[in-house]
């Protein structure tokens, strides 16, 4: 047998001892012979620097030179015989290994070991231990050398480990990542291609060394989540704007979900691979779908339309359904094991896909309530909504049950120390949703529910949460962006009560950078988004500054979108009508 001894110092004698008494003996006894003379036999030990300050430190041989124990403690002397080959984390890791702990936390600071079981242990876990310390250090391409340095990978002792296959794929699916924007990042279309091709050849291999995994343990629910994720990341950077595009959205799209549902099928509790469904589902295919898809045909008629707006909708309903189940999963288990330690490690592992989920199913409840806003019906006197009496019911209810989600949302997002008792208070805390996009969706669902039921009370919680947002900065990863639709949606609420004047003043200040939009020797520069562009223009017809809002029509309305295109020129056309009857009236 043979001591393995931890020790926190970062330097020791060449000769000295180590003595354990009553405030560590007692958890060391477990780990050393109960015979005396087995103890006092034990001529060597292998020491290990246990902080992480001094875990690369190589470990030590030594000669116990005396011994002495007794019921109440343990005493060796020492001299150091040589460094051994090994870092001290290996040792550690072996030593974990040997006990079959969960936590090197768990170890014992002196243990007696089987000499050629533990020295098996050690030599075997050596590469595991080293690709190990690499992960922690994020060292990538250090792990794909040793990988590189093995190949063909299918002719080396490794293609038969999973576990060292699964590390690998984990180092070749990092260098793999594309998510930067391409253009900016290489302005030469040559160095642009030759870096996508790099990526594709990391992306193919990550594929490889995990579908092997799967085929060495077909049972594993993480081997088939990982494959997943490789689609799925790939599924983002195809999706991302400037992104890469040398592959097949729809296609990566079937193959993310076909791996992510048989991790499920094995284990249908895996939050992650419920979360990344639902995401796939409810954002990425709808949107591509509806619009990457669409023109690509010499047929796209309106059934072609309408079947795309239909296949999109659908898909939305099943990845709300996905966000429900994570919901249900995540509050189930949360209570059934409240009294339990794993409930700390449950809500600090999905907590965050937990929160993301009941923004989600806020968000896409209030896009299937399919309401028709239409803000042009302000100028002819009616309400921007057009609802069918049969169908208003059905608007409030979805609307009721986004409205559940997201002030659920807001309540389990809120981290501060410090209680708050009202929902506007608790929104201002940025944790995993940011507070400026919770307080919008909620003044959202509360200015619909405002336009369907008159209450002026939902009116107020609505300009309440509007304003809100305004007064909230967004979180530092955000700090670029803008809420401009957010004044969008204050000022339609102004348009709506009959304040022309305060919604004209908000958008103008967004839509022009000259001070002045009369001067007319300064051309005006218009750097707003459409929707703002268009809502200026309800204002002006609304506040009877034609001219004003011809000049914006014009501006923009061979400048965008075809949807706006088609907004902008209908209130051309509402002009031109306002203006044959206002000259025939003369």
């Amino acid at each position: 047998m043979i001591f393995i001894i931890s020790t926190s110092y970062d330097f020791i004698r060449p000769e000295g001892s180590f003595f354990w008494g009553e405030n560590y003996f007692p958890e060391i006894r477990n780990y050393i012979p109960l015979n005396t003379t087995d103890v006092l036999s034990i001529k060597e030990a292998i020491l290990y620097f246990n902080k992480t300050a001094y875990k690369e430190k190589p470990a030590l041989k030594l000669k116990i030179t005396q011994s002495h124990i007794t019921r109440y403690y343990l005493k060796l002397h020492y001299s150091i015989v040589e460094e051994i080959k090994f870092h001290s984390y290996q040792v550690r890791d072996a030593l974990k290994n040997y006990f079959h702990k969960k936590s090197v936390l768990e170890l014992p600071f002196c243990a007696a070991v089987e000499s050629e079981k533990f020295f098996s242990i050690l030599n075997n876990s050596e590469l595991t231990s080293k690709i190990k310390h690499l992960e922690l250090n994020h060292n990538w391409s250090a792990i794909y050398k040793i990988l590189e340095q093995n190949q063909p990978i299918e002719n080396s002792e490794f293609w038969n480990r999973a576990d060292l296959l699964n590390s690998f794929s984990f180092a070749t699916a990092k260098l793999s990542e594309c998510s930067i924007n391409l253009k900016k990042s290489f302005p030469d279309k040559e160095k642009r291609n030759e870096f996508i091709k790099e990526k594709k050849v990391f992306r193919e291999l990550t594929i490889k060394l995990r579908e092997r995994c799967i085929e060495l343990n077909p049972d594993n629910p993480a081997f088939y989540s990982n494959l997943a994720y490789t689609y799925y990341q790939s599924l983002n950077e195809l999706s991302a704007p400037n992104g890469r595009r040398d592959g097949n959205v729809i296609k990566e799209a079937e193959k993310a979900l076909q791996y992510i549902d048989k991790a499920l099928q094995i284990d249908s509790l895996r939050i992650t691979d419920r979360y990344r469904k639902a995401i796939i589902l409810s954002e990425i295919l709808p949107g591509y779908t509806l619009y990457k898809s669409a023109g690509k045909s010499e047929n796209d008629n309106n059934e072609s339309k309408t079947e795309r707006y239909n296949s999109a909708t659908e898909m939305i309903k099943r990845g709300v359904e996905e966000f429900i189940n994570l919901v249900h999963i995540y509050e189930k288990n949360s209570n059934e094991d409240q009294n339990l330690k794993s409930f700390d490690a449950l809500k600090k592992s999905y907590n965050k896909y937990y929160i993301k989920s009941l923004y989600h199913i806020a968000q896409k409840k209030v896009k299937l309530t399919k309401i028709d806003f239409n803000l042009i019906n302000l100028i002819y006197g009616y309400k921007p909504l057009n609802i069918q009496s049969d169908n208003q019911n059905r608007i409030i209810t979805n609307l009721n049950i986004a409205n559940f989600y997201i002030e659920t949302c807001i309540q389990k997002d809120y981290t501060k120390k410090k209680e708050e008792k009202y929902l506007i208070d608790l929104v201002e805390c940025d944790n995993f949703v940011p507070a400026v996009y919770k307080a919008y969706l909620k003044g959202l669902i509360e200015s619909f529910l405002f336009l369907i039921t008159d209450k002026s009370k939902n009116l107020n919680t609505a300009k309440e949460f509007y304003h809100k947002a305004l007064e909230l900065n967004f979180p530092r990863e955000l700090a670029n962006q803008n809420k401009l639709f957010v004044i969008e949606k204050i000022a339609v609420l102004n348009l709506i009560e009959g304040k022309y004047e305060p919604a004209l003043k908000m958008l103008e200040r967004i839509l022009f950078r000259q001070k002045n939009k009369h001067d007319t020797n300064t051309p005006m520069k218009p750097f707003a988004p459409e929707y703002v562009a268009y809502t200026l223009c309800i204002a002006y017809i609304l506040s009877n500054q034609i001219k004003d809002a011809e000049m914006v029509i014009e501006k923009y309305r061979n400048n965008c979108n075809k949807i706006f295109e088609r907004k902008f020129q209908k209130l051309k056309e509402h002009l031109k009508l306002k203006d044959q009857k206002y000259n025939s009236a003369k």
